[in-house]
């Protein structure tokens, strides 16, 4: 094996990698606080884990969405927000970059794309947070009350919606 060859880059390594870490970033906010979001973590993290080792993009989706259905539930159990945003913005991520890894991996020859795979991830958490802060400081300024779950149910269509008018 040449020097060249174990160094090449598969696309959307990186884009897999991050979204593992999101999901085991929501995992770890969201699994303590009720049993259906202590499986859904688990099943979210199994199904991502399998679906992108394996290449397989029904079970990345479904380990991705599992991982949101663990978000909603934490908000139906009537968490507070300073913990349910982070796992909103966390659930995001792990839908991006792990659908953005399948994306990669058919648009890109491989090469040197490390560089523009680390700036995706690097530019969408910055985004996200951005998205989550202002999200915060409206809460915290609004004076009528607002509905948590209803309010995570909003932020999962609006970037199901985004996400299908992008394809």
């Amino acid at each position: 094996m040449s020097a060249d060859a174990r160094f090449t880059h598969q696309p959307g390594a990186v884009l897999r990698a991050g979204a593992l870490v999101a999901a085991l970033g929501v995992a770890a906010l969201v699994a303590p606080l009720s049993t259906l979001s202590l499986a859904a973590s688990v099943i979210g993290v199994v199904g991502l884990a399998v679906g992108l080792t394996r290449h397989v993009r029904l079970v990345t989706g479904l380990g991705a969405a599992a991982v949101i259905g663990a978000v909603i539930a934490t908000a139906f159990a009537g968490v507070a927000v300073e913990r349910l945003l982070p796992a909103v913005v966390g659930s995001v991520l792990v839908w991006e970059f792990a659908l953005g890894a399948f994306t990669a991996e058919t648009e890109l020859d491989g090469g040197s794309v490390e560089r523009a795979e680390f700036l995706h991830v690097a530019i969408v958490t910055v985004v996200a947070s951005l998205v989550a802060l202002v999200a915060y400081v409206t809460y915290e300024t609004l004076t009528v009350g607002v509905s948590l779950p209803g309010a995570a149910l909003l932020v999962v269509a609006a970037t199901a919606l985004a996400l299908g008018l992008r394809d």
